[in-house]
């Protein structure tokens, strides 16, 4: 019951990226019993799993036998990131999570969310993380500029994606052209 509402919630989201409709549009109103209440962040962690799908790393940058997602800081996913990402693979490996609370816990990671609660702490983290083929990911303002790579950004009630691909091909990161093709690019 669990995956085929995940499956549910990942198509939807396929749907909104490609038509830019938002889930009160009339051709959507009737799938609303099958999908609400959605809280953003469940979104955000279907969404945070699916990047995995679009990003190549570097070869040798994943070698510890699975595909490691983190979180630092405050965990604003309540459990939905577990649920997103149970059984699932990534790069051909099982996809594992890790909650941290300090950057230096995660320089194995391939995805990074960085939470909201470390915002006075972002002039620190990134430039941590610029050293290693790390997607990292946040919902934060001014994190693009600050030398993130993928931020999450509401608009218009619906979940959009701003990539900064200057950052990510200076630690090695190649960010497919489907995934491009549906985000918003950062200059």
């Amino acid at each position: 019951m669990l995956k085929k509402y995940l499956k549910k919630i990942f198509l939807l989201i396929l749907i909104l990226l490609k038509s830019n409709f938002v889930l009160a549009d009339p051709p959507f109103a009737p799938m609303l019993h099958d999908f609400s209440p959605v809280h953003e962040y469940e979104l955000k962690a279907v969404f945070l799993y699916s990047l995995g799908h679009f990003v190549t790393w570097p070869s040798g940058s994943m070698n510890n036998g699975y595909f490691l997602i983190c979180v630092l800081g405050k965990d604003p996913f309540q459990g939905s990131l577990e649920l997103a990402t149970s059984g699932k693979q990534l790069q051909g490996q099982p996809v594992k999570l890790r909650y941290l609370k300090r950057v230096e816990e995660g320089l194995d990671c391939q995805t990074i969310f960085i939470s909201q609660s470390e915002e006075p702490f972002l002039p620190n983290i990134l430039p941590t993380l610029e050293r290693y083929p790390i997607l990292t990911v946040s919902d934060m303002t001014y994190f693009l500029s600050e030398g993130g790579m993928v931020r999450f950004v509401i608009q218009e009630d619906r979940v959009r994606l701003q990539i900064n691909k200057t950052n990510a091909k200076k630690v090695g990161l190649s960010i497919s052209s489907r995934l491009l093709a549906v985000a918003d690019i950062f200059k």
